[in-house]
């Protein structure tokens, strides 16, 4: 218990220790992340555009001091979109560098004030800026004659009107215009003009295709002919209705109060219907309104078209209550003023009240004279209506009527007889209504796709019921060919059944189940009609090929039961193989093992061998070097022989036979190593 203390210390000293030494070493350790580079400039130099590729928002305020009207591109250097629309920005620049004061903001670099202040959530982004008016926000192509128009139209967002017939002009070619009169001769500049100016480029920021535009007149005499005398009066000119002035009693005069009265109180000639590219219900909506007509084109409203103008005229005479003498515009082609404007969508009233008196529906002054006006209208029309009514209901009901209705239907040929049979609006009812067979018809169209993935079901089914006189299977196209109301369906697909004998008692597909082969064979059987004597019904040959589906079902089994035999038999044959194989694989791998190892031996052995063969050499040399010392010797002892023998004395020894001594010693030696060497 004493040493508790002790060792508790001892491990707090520790764990200090280790913390420190952590701490030491994670503050010498370097960082492994790589810092960002630095951005680039993004557009070229030569263009006159200020790239502030460092994200300096700050300096574009700065910048657009010094110019009426202000583009700024903001971008990101990796997106592909900003990528695109630099060559068009460029090009823009280049056109309108007087004008306009052009510059460019990398919003993506991270230690820029632009993405401090700016949550973007794509690229790039086209702000326009009328002197400190702004932003407005472009969002159509970033395409360079797009960008410009639009540029343009922000800089002078008011026409300017000095004549009649440059107001008429200005009135007829564009759907919606909303003219200012301001008197400049009281004073140099009034004080409505600029709110105005404002109520145009809200209406640029609120609607940027420019449906609606803004013109100035500051002539009275031309303003006399809008039915404008009071200085400083806005004026909506509207062609189906009253056009209408500004009601400064009643509102504020601000831009905001001009915006808004101008979008509750505008008509549009045109109407443009955009999908949101999926399935849509906008043209259904439109064309449940009434007779429509449809143009199919991209929609371009930042450059003119002369196919909208006429399509506009078109609308205009359309809904035109005037006479076909004057024109739909309330001024002449030649400028003079016409009567005071009248309402459009309106009828005339019967010939014996007054010719010029028309009906309107929004700007009848007193509904007394509406109610009244509509009497004498129903009372004069309905008789004649009510007995052309009746003699044509009685001449469309009679049994051999001369009344018939058109059904449109596909011109080609139908297809060769097959499987499934093609109907058309003139075959139906010899198809269909043919009283010695059941009929299951398919209605569908070449836009759903649902029913062509329905295809397969019934050629299955039509193969199943194939060499059966009694039973047809076929389809109609009814996006190709009408058909009496009476046979027609509410959705696509469907099926519809006809029974032999009981044609009007067809029955129709339940929604609420799903069409498979079965269910439309149990679909069949239940309101197919009995079979004739001496034919098979349905229900017949569907029991014979049941009772044949279910041998050729249990032969399937049996086939199947012997395939999975031979698999497994296949199987198991495949695992043994794979274990020889792989048996045969270490075995070789083990020849191969030795092989490396006899081959190492043979280059040792080679090379040892070629040693012993290079000293073998040397001691033959050195032997050969031995016999020609010998041969020498042995010459020396013959002459010292020589020389002893003629010398004669038996006394001492003399000094030739010392040395011949000493060179017998000498040749027994070599001759003694010389036998040495042979041995070994």
């Amino acid at each position: 218990m004493a040493r508790r203390p002790v060792m508790l210390c001892a491990a707090l000293l520790l764990t200090c220790a280790l913390i420190l030494a952590l701490t030491l070493t994670c503050s010498r350790a370097k960082s492994v992340v790589a810092l960002a580079r630095p951005p680039v400039r993004f557009l070229s130099p030569s263009v006159p555009v200020v790239d502030l590729f460092l994200g300096q928002q700050d300096q574009v305020e700065k910048l657009m001091e010094g110019s009426d009207v202000s583009v700024v591109f903001y971008y990101a250097p990796w997106c592909a979109h900003s990528i695109a629309a630099r060559e068009h920005i460029q090009e823009v620049a280049l056109r309108l560098a007087n004008q306009v004061q052009f510059v460019a903001v990398n919003c993506w670099w991270h230690q820029g004030k632009c993405r401090k202040q700016h949550n973007f959530y794509q690229y790039p982004v086209l702000h326009v800026y009328y002197r400190r008016f702004g932003p407005i926000n472009y969002k159509g192509p970033l395409l360079a004659e797009y960008m410009e128009s639009f540029i343009r139209r922000v800089s002078a967002p008011l026409t300017y009107l000095p004549s009649r017939s440059a107001l008429h002009t200005f009135l007829s070619h564009h759907e919606q215009g909303v003219v200012g009169f301001f008197d400049f001769n009281s004073s140099p500049q009034p004080p409505g003009y600029l709110t105005f100016l404002s109520s145009a480029l809200h209406t640029l920021r609120k609607d940027p295709q420019g449906a609606v535009r803004f013109g100035v007149v500051t002539n009275r005499e031309v303003a006399a002919g809008m039915w404008v005398t009071e200085d400083q009066s806005v004026y909506l000119h509207r062609r189906f209705n009253t056009s209408l002035v500004f009601p400064r009693s009643e509102r504020n005069f601000t831009p905001e109060n001009i915006c808004n009265w101008v979008y509750e109180n505008k008509e549009n000639i045109i109407t443009w219907i955009q999908p949101i590219g999926e399935k849509s219900h906008a043209l259904e909506a439109e064309l449940r309104k009434g007779p429509a007509l449809l143009m199919f084109l991209p929609q371009s409203p930042l450059s003119a078209s002369q196919t909208l103008s006429e399509v506009a005229d078109v609308a205009l005479r359309y809904y035109s209550c005037l006479s076909d003498r004057v024109s739909s515009s309330v001024w002449s082609p030649s400028g003079s003023v016409l009567s005071e404007p009248r309402c459009c969508k309106s009828m005339h009233i019967s010939a014996d009240a007054n010719a010029n008196a028309k009906v309107c529906e929004v700007c009848v002054r007193c509904v007394w004279d509406l109610e009244a006006a509509l009497d004498s209208f129903l009372r004069s029309t309905l008789s004649m209506a009510s007995s052309f009514c009746k003699r044509f209901i009685v001449n469309f009901s009679a049994p051999y009527s001369p009344l018939h209705r058109h059904l449109v239907g596909a011109t080609e040929a139908p297809p060769p007889q097959s499987l499934i049979q093609e109907v058309t609006t003139q075959s139906f009812r010899a198809v269909v209504m043919d009283t010695e067979r059941d009929v299951l018809l398919f209605y569908y169209t070449g836009w759903c796709g649902f029913c062509t993935v329905l295809n397969h079901v019934l050629l299955r089914l039509a193969r199943l019921f194939q060499g059966n006189s009694a039973f047809t299977v076929a389809r109609v196209n009814v996006g190709l060919n009408d058909l009496p109301w009476e046979f027609m369906v509410d959705h696509l697909p469907t099926f519809l059944f006809f029974p032999r004998h009981r044609k009007h008692m067809s029955v129709k597909f339940p929604e609420n189940t799903r069409i498979t082969l079965p269910n439309l064979v149990r679909f069949i059987l239940n309101h197919s009609s009995p079979s004739p004597q001496g034919k098979a019904g349905p229900k017949a040959l569907l029991e014979a090929e049941l009772r044949t589906l279910q041998g050729e079902v249990l032969s399937l089994q049996r086939a199947r039961e012997r395939l999975s035999q031979q698999l497994a038999a296949l199987w198991r044959e495949n695992r043994r193989l794979a274990l020889h194989t792989q048996e045969l694989q270490s075995h070789n791998a083990e020849l191969q093992e030795q092989s490396t190892r006899l081959e190492t031996l043979y280059q040792e052995k080679s090379r040892q061998l070629t040693e012993a063969v290079k000293r073998l050499q040397e001691l033959a040399n050195a032997s050969e070097d031995l016999l020609n010392e010998n041969s020498l010797l042995k010459v020396l002892l013959a002459v010292l022989r020589e020389k002893g023998s003629t010398g004669g004395g038996t006394g001492g020894r003399s000094w030739d036979e010392d040395r011949w001594d000493e060179a017998r010693g000498l040749e027994e030696g070599e001759e003694a190593e010389d036998r040495k060497q042979d041995v070994s």
